[in-house]
């Protein structure tokens, strides 16, 4: 059906190479911003080869490895451990710098009743006599004045271990008295939230066993979207790295006991993945949630193209911990490499495939590529033959009485 002529094939290849000359000519001849491609590999001093093979392992995904696989995935959003972080709060102890406010309290035996009990309810003149001394800041040496007891050092006291202190010295001029002692600002006991909150400083721990949600609202809650933030928690020299979704969505870690000089940052993840090849919208996108499978991640890319993308060309590229690896029966050593290179190949002719992607997670920095079937390749390799010059422009001249 299909025939091949000695001349026509002639003129073919004839065809071809005015097509070739007719290219070289024009790409010499556009203009451009810059130099081309070929001038400077040519005129190099010095150039180094590139390998022509990087070494990488090509895995075949299935639904039980895309779940191992993710497993470890899920936790490298997470750094440090929760049991690192659970230790009741000191208890809080007066310092220097703190503010004291503190009120003697009196009563007068006025109405006594039958039982020699002060009857207040029935008083005509309150039997309560109340003074406040103004507020004022432990000095640095540990000490405080409060008339007419005199100056006591506080350092290291309890509000009721002063409280006591006070009642005893001041029973010694004062009829009966009662004290109170209120830590109105505490400046050597505070927690430092920073980052995208409401209301980013320091904040003082003003009551005993604050929790990590009290601190949080205490900065007036985050400022952007909880799937998009994460937040570190740093004490002693120790981190906590959660997902702010996943701190909030989990009792143990939102109600984590707050020490003094805890450092509390609320930020931006930053994590991103990458879509290239056959899919609707290729691009650049953001995690936004903790579990953000391959399903999520093509589905956000308007999916693989119908007559473009090849079912068997889905992959993820990932470099992967060897340890990684090795617990889910992938041998890898012999490259020497920790992190790995890794390609995932998702084959979507089969249709349990689907489960897998629905299992393997994104994580910040994979690339996910999805190549060309052959038939679209083909096509791309006539277009630019067919782009630059037509066949049917040439109509060969055959010479009068020629063959």
């Amino acid at each position: 059906m299909f025939a091949v002529h000695r001349r026509s094939g002639l003129f073919a290849l004839r065809a071809g190479a005015l097509s070739s000359q007719v290219l070289l000519a024009a790409c010499s001849g556009l203009p451009g911003s810059g130099p081309s491609t070929g001038a400077v590999l040519r005129n190099s001093e010095i150039s180094t080869e590139a390998a022509q093979t990087e070494p990488y392992v090509l895995v075949s995904m299935t639904s039980k490895l895309a779940e191992a696989i993710s497993v470890g995935a899920a936790e490298a959003a997470f750094e440090g451990s929760l049991e690192d972080f659970t230790d009741p709060s000191p208890p809080l102890l007066i310092g220097a710098g703190d503010e004291l406010e503190v009120t003697i309290v009196q009563v007068t035996n006025i109405n006594v009743g039958t039982q020699g009990v002060t009857d207040i309810a029935n008083a005509l003149v309150s039997p309560l006599s109340q003074t406040t001394i103004p507020a004022q800041r432990v000095l640095p040496n540990g000490r405080v004045t409060v008339p007419p007891a005199g100056t006591f050092r506080v350092l290291g006291m309890s509000p009721q271990q002063l409280e006591s202190l006070l009642t005893r010295q001041l029973a010694l001029s004062v009829v009966d008295p009662t004290v109170l002692v209120r830590v109105t600002d505490r400046e050597s006991a505070k927690v430092r939230i920073i980052g995208e909150v409401e209301a980013p400083g320091a904040i003082a721990l003003l009551r005993q066993n604050m929790r990590l949600i009290d601190a949080l609202s205490e900065a007036g809650g985050p400022t952007g979207a909880i799937e998009e933030l994460e937040l570190t928690l740093i004490r002693d020299g120790r981190t906590l790295r959660m997902p702010l979704k996943a701190v909030l969505e989990d009792e143990a870690a939102s109600m984590l006991p707050i020490h003094p000089g805890d450092v509390i940052h609320v930020k931006d993840s930053g994590n991103f993945f990458a879509v290239r090849g056959a899919v609707g919208v290729p691009g650049r996108y953001k995690l936004t949630e903790q579990f953000y499978t391959l399903s999520d991640a093509l589905a956000e890319a308007r999916g693989v193209g119908n007559r473009r993308g090849s079912r068997k060309g889905v992959f993820v590229y990932r470099r992967v911990p060897q340890s990684t690896l090795t617990a889910n029966g992938i041998d890898a050593t012999s490259l020497g490499m920790d992190p790995v290179p890794v390609i995932f190949q998702f084959d979507y002719r089969r249709p349990t495939t689907i489960f897998a992607s629905q299992q393997f997670v994104i994580t910040d920095g994979d690339v996910i590529f999805v190549s060309d079937n052959i038939i679209e390749e083909i096509n791309k390799i006539f277009g630019l033959l067919t782009g630059v010059v037509q066949p049917n422009n040439f109509v060969p001249t055959v010479p009068i009485g020629g063959n």
